[in-house]
């Protein structure tokens, strides 16, 4: 029998720190407004700013929960937000050290740990999707701490004299004082890659924690002091490579197959009834086949269909789910499905975002969550395990391009742009059964015109960049100044790893994977009362996966080896061997179509000058030759749209 957790739910946890001497009555009152952004103070009803509150004035500090939980300790005040998978594992630990427990909830867990082993000693041992607030009573000090990967989200802001802090954004923006000014270099990135890339936000003076940091405040009234690391990517990347797996992939699909089983077990806890989200990839597959092993019922699976377009991959994982044996459920989705969720996509993201696959995602939770209380996903396996085409095929293709000289380069790109994405699509249609069968592509003309973007950047950095980007040159856009460098930047222009396709999946794994893809999770699993649970995102697989040499990890124009040779045992090779397309939707028809109303009344002339921000011409010309057929504008335009939304939503 699965073992029942109390977890602390979706609301989170907020607080502040100040050195402002206020009295009591002052932090209760910004903590009660922070609890109404959270909807804790809707949850418990007859609000007197008691319950889930706990204060320490003398210290100028105070934090509110979900309720039900109580904060004080023997020493430490912790809040938390997430999930542990090890809490079997850490009660052994403790029963061997002579120290019997007994659990109600992971915070709890996690207090005793901090307690008995020390902070940073404690927080390694913990593994598991989790956000920390944990207030040292006796050194009077603040420790925000985030899990390895990124899973859960962390935001800390500051002003003269106050730290305030919590695990969604929303919170931060209610205490008094908080001016809600749009951080433009932030925009820009936004613009460029569809989502904010951390460590900054969307506002001026709020921050995200990074992922396996612990930030420690011990005096509010000073500067932000650096995060350290207890956890580091880099240090996982050098060491993996350093000390490659030296195996066969027949021995490294064995290792994978234990540390994925494993992985899937752990995140069974605590669980009524469990599912899983299956698009018929090999990331979503080889959970549902791992998780099939362990049922002893049906696993109710679900996917969403974009029938009669090129991006719908349901037929595949009907064909899956038939053959494991699952309980399948098909959405089918259209653009009035689109429609409806536009206008309440900004109520769900507290910051700016434009991964137009919020839209599915929020369909299947909704669909899944009457059904089930925890669906296992495949987040992270492209990422890791080098799934994306542009790893497999795009790094070679940029090194090669790259030693063609630059003007020839841009010739040949604007004969590319010189039609539409429409255009080359019915071109290759037209001339696709006179090419070689491995050379015709579904949405071939999305991907002649990545060629053409990625032919005007003049080092390789800029060739990946433009793959990458929405706005080629969003600094244009924004009223403002220059862009200035990013993780990627750094990542892809540094000498460590020496692959050029290592520094792209590593600078993925920094900042694609926290910031795009679980931010995409952790909001759809709020808005959607569905949790979400990612086994492929356990830091011991992506320390393999660092280990797994060039040979075991890409090799023969596929990606994934060690996953499809898992599956492989389990699964006909027809059923999972095919051209990757990826979990997309027709954004472009959509914009065209249903959503048109919609978008231009976002990129009106009134509506697009406020604060002065934009360009207006440029999204207008964009918007014009989107409507000509030029597909590959509609991310771009669907990130104005997005952050036009977010405005009138938020501010």
């Amino acid at each position: 029998m699965r073992r029942t957790r109390l977890r602390v739910g979706p609301a989170g946890f907020a607080g502040l720190f100040t050195s402002r001497g206020v009295r009591d009555e002052e932090i209760r009152s910004s903590l009660t407004a922070m609890a109404g952004a959270l909807g804790i103070q809707q949850a418990i009803g007859d609000w007197s700013g008691t319950q889930g509150v706990w204060t320490d004035p003398a210290a100028g500090v105070g934090m509110v929960v979900s309720p039900g939980d109580e904060l004080v300790g023997r020493r430490l005040a912790v809040a938390c937000s997430g999930e542990l998978y090890n809490l079997s594992e850490l009660e052994g630990d403790l029963y061997r050290e002579g120290v019997a427990v007994h659990w109600s909830d992971d915070r709890e867990a996690i207090q005793d740990i901090l307690e008995y082993w020390g902070l940073e000693d404690g927080i390694r041992r913990l593994e598991g999707a989790f956000a920390l607030a944990i207030w040292d009573i006796h050194e009077r000090t603040l420790h925000l701490v985030r899990d390895r990967l990124g899973i859960k989200p962390l935001f800390v802001g500051v002003q003269r004299g106050l730290v305030y802090f919590g695990s969604r954004l929303r919170a931060l923006t209610v205490v008094p004082g908080f001016e809600r000014l749009i951080d433009r270099r932030a925009l820009r990135h936004y613009l460029r890659y569809l989502y904010v890339a951390a460590p900054d936000s969307i506002y001026r003076d709020v921050y995200k924690v990074k992922p396996g940091h612990i930030l420690t405040i011990s005096d509010p009234g000073a500067p932000l002091p650096t995060a350290r690391a207890y956890w580091s990517l880099q240090e996982v990347v050098a060491d993996g490579l350093s000390n490659p797996f030296m195996g066969t992939l027949e021995e490294a699909t064995d290792e994978m197959e234990r540390l994925l089983t494993a992985a899937v077990r752990n995140r069974l806890g605590g669980t009524t009834s469990p599912g899983a989200l299956l698009s018929g990839g090999i990331d979503s597959t080889s959970i549902v086949a791992l998780l099939s092993e362990m049922e002893s019922e049906p696993v109710k699976t679900f996917v969403v269909s974009f029938s009669g377009t090129e991006h719908d991959e349901a037929v595949y994982a009907a064909r899956i789910a038939q053959f494991l044996g699952t309980e399948h459920t098909k959405l089918d989705a259209t653009g009035h499905d689109a429609r409806s969720l536009a206008y309440q996509l900004p109520e769900f993201f507290d910051e700016p975002y434009a991964d137009a696959g919020a839209i599915p995602a929020l369909l299947m939770a909704q669909l899944a969550g009457q059904a089930i209380d925890t669906a296992l996903v495949g987040d992270g396996g492209d990422e890791i395990f080098g799934g994306y085409n542009r790893y497999i095929h795009g790094a070679g293709l940029i090194h090669r391009l790259s030693r063609i000289p630059l003007p020839l380069r841009r010739i040949v790109s604007a004969g590319i742009e010189a039609l539409s994405t429409t255009s080359w699509q019915e071109l290759h249609r037209f001339g696709a059964f006179l090419l070689p069968k491995r050379s015709r592509h579904r949405l071939a003309g999305e991907k002649i015109g990545k060629l053409g973007r990625l032919l005007r950047g003049r080092t390789e950095t800029e060739m990946y960049k433009a793959l990458l980007s929405a706005w080629q040159q969003p600094e244009e856009l924004v009223f403002g100044g220059a862009e200035g460098r990013d993780i990627l930047d750094e990542v892809l222009d540094g000498e460590h790893p020496p692959r050029l396709c290592d520094r792209m999946m590593l600078a993925d794994q920094l900042l694609y994977l926290p910031d795009d893809q679980l931010v995409k999770g952790e909001q759809v699993s709020l808005a959607s009362g569905l949790r979400f649970r990612s086994p492929l995102l356990d830091h011991s697989l992506v320390e393999f996966s660092w280990r797994l040499p060039p040979t075991l990890k890409m090799g023969g124009g596929r990606g994934k080896l060690s996953l499809r040779e898992l599956l492989y045992r389990r699964i006909p090779a027809r059923l999972i061997d095919r051209p990757k397309v990826g979990f997309s939707v027709p954004l472009a028809g959509w914009l065209r179509g249903p959503l048109r109303p919609w978008a231009e009344d976002l990129l009106g002339p009134e509506s697009l000058a406020q604060d002065d921000l934009f360009h207006i011409e440029s999204i207008h010309d964009a918007w014009r030759r989107l409507l000509s057929g030029h597909d590959d504008l509609a991310l771009a335009l669907w990130a104005v749209l997005c952050f036009q939304g977010w405005r009138q939503y938020w501010l």
